[in-house]
């Protein structure tokens, strides 16, 4: 599926935040979640846009907006930074859309800019003390060691981990794609991660 609209790239707060627009009407601002990028909204997006102006960014740390190592990217300054894009794109009162992380982003952006969000939408969010959820505690954990030690197979099993929670389209092409000699032996056998075991890649 393409993209429901080209990447556009905006300056925010001294960081590089790519997002996508299209449509007109009153504003909707679509948060994604994790593993993702606003190319999670490709569909909803462009039904969105023949009534709305969608704009899709890219949470800072993924998808095309930058990722600068020492920048802090929780969500709570996610949700700081999104009323300085709207500003910057000319964006008033929005209906706020959040899915998964960026629903929490949402949920902040709605408590500490309330004159900024004319209505919430939340999809399949985290919320409370669910964040980060177990996985990504471990990941935590064990990334910086393992990956120094055993990088391949340590990412080959980063992957399987992700791949069941990606939706079908680019996301998991993506995966495939990154994966390697997996990936590849995947695709040539016709299957999917998930047909493997734990929804991960074949043996290689």
């Amino acid at each position: 599926m393409p993209p429901f609209a080209p990447t556009q790239r905006t300056g925010v707060d001294g960081v590089e935040i790519a997002h996508r627009r299209a449509g007109a009407g009153e504003p909707v601002l679509l948060l994604h979640g994790i593993p993702t990028s606003s190319r999670l909204w490709d569909a909803v997006g462009a039904d969105l846009a023949a009534d709305f102006d969608v704009i899709a960014p890219d949470l800072i740390g993924f998808g095309e907006s930058a990722k600068p190592p020492d920048r802090d990217v929780s969500m709570a300054e996610q949700a700081r930074l999104m009323p300085q894009l709207l500003d910057a794109l000319g964006a008033g009162r929005v209906v706020l859309v959040g899915h998964d992380i960026g629903g929490a982003a949402a949920q902040v952006m709605a408590v500490d800019a309330p004159e900024r969000v004319r209505a919430l939408v939340l999809i399949d969010s985290v919320c409370f003390d669910s964040w980060p959820i177990y996985r990504m505690r471990v990941l935590r954990a064990t990334a910086p060691p393992l990956a120094r030690r055993f990088p391949q197979r340590w990412f080959a099993l980063f992957g399987r981990s992700l791949y069941r929670y990606l939706p079908d389209g680019e996301p998991r092409e993506a995966l495939v794609r990154c994966g390697g000699r997996r990936g590849l032996h995947a695709q040539r056998a016709g299957t999917g991660f998930e047909d493997h075991p734990g929804g991960g890649a074949p043996p290689g």
